[in-house]
């Protein structure tokens, strides 16, 4: 019974906790001032970071690893290399991180302990559904020398069992039909790159972080197909022209 003491036992007796709680703040600019000092957070001035990456699924990996670099590239004095972020799929992180205006927490696990560190690379989130032409604008844009995906390997549209693009895909089918707002990540790379030559702009590189058996050969030769389907000669500027650089990822996230 409550209250008794009971042989070899012993009676703890807990007063109410009256203590108020803290309010949760939301991280953002105007608040990182008021972070601890201990939180390691942007080394930089954000204002005066541009875009040079545009990342297309910028999920768990992107926001783990590519972020964290490039954050310590603008860090080092590098602050062209700020990353806008565009989901083929979804609205739900751009919606996550608008009100945060686009930081967010990353959390190191390691045998001392976990470290949080504030992350402020990304100057930008987009959603490919809703907003299309801004992410073709984005990639069209000068100032963006690399275009990095972790879209998985669905993302890519390819046959499972050639590796080849994959013809008889619904998105595929209808970004031929219609290349005004295509929705796939290969009519979304070929009309980007489309755009940048006929504006006689150096094309970005193409930089794969998916785990695809060789994947920016893989990549290249299914953007390379869809491209020629649309236009032969953009086709072979793909396959010539823009660089599809290999990569290998083992990192747990």
């Amino acid at each position: 019974m409550p209250g008794q003491n009971v042989p070899g036992r012993t009676h703890v007796v807990t007063a109410p906790d009256t203590r108020v709680p803290t309010p949760l703040v939301r991280l953002s600019q105007a608040t990182l001032g008021a972070l601890d000092a201990s939180i390691q957070r942007p080394r930089y001035d954000r204002s005066m970071v541009s875009p040079g990456i545009v990342h297309l699924g910028p999920g768990a990996f992107c926001r783990a690893h590519l972020a964290l670099y490039t954050d310590d590239v603008l860090a080092a004095g590098a602050l062209d290399w700020g990353i806008v972020g565009a989901d083929p799929l979804s609205a739900a992180i751009r919606d996550a991180l608008v009100e945060q205006d686009w930081l967010y927490t990353l959390l190191v696990r390691g045998p001392e302990g976990d470290r949080p560190r504030i992350v402020g690379s990304l100057v930008g989130l987009l959603s490919v559904p809703d907003e299309g032409e801004a992410t073709l604008r984005h990639m069209a844009d000068p100032r963006t020398r690399i275009v990095t995906l972790t879209v998985s390997e669905k993302g890519y549209c390819q046959d499972a069992a050639t590796g080849e693009l994959d013809e008889t895909h619904p998105a595929i089918r209808a970004d031929l039909v219609g290349t005004a707002s295509p929705r796939s990540v290969p009519g979304l790379l070929t009309e980007a790159i489309r755009r940048r030559r006929e504006a006689a702009i150096a094309p970005f590189t193409v930089l794969v972080c998916d785990n695809l058996p060789q994947n920016g050969a893989t990549a290249r030769r299914i953007i390379a197909r869809f491209a020629g389907l649309r236009d032969p000669d953009l086709g072979r500027f793909i396959a010539e022209a823009i660089a599809f650089p290999c990569t290998m990822v083992d990192r747990i996230t």
